[in-house]
């Protein structure tokens, strides 16, 4: 699955902004997913 700029940057600002701090899992996943569209 390949992410649109738009579907990245709305992800990255969600990371950013803490929204899933709560979450460790779901943080986690976003940080590997982010990572792996910025190698592509």
């Amino acid at each position: 699955m390949t992410l649109t700029k738009q579907q990245y940057n709305a992800l990255k600002m969600a990371f950013d902004n803490g929204i899933l701090d709560h979450d460790d899992t779901a943080k986690e996943a976003l940080e590997i997913l982010l990572a792996e569209q910025l190698s592509k």
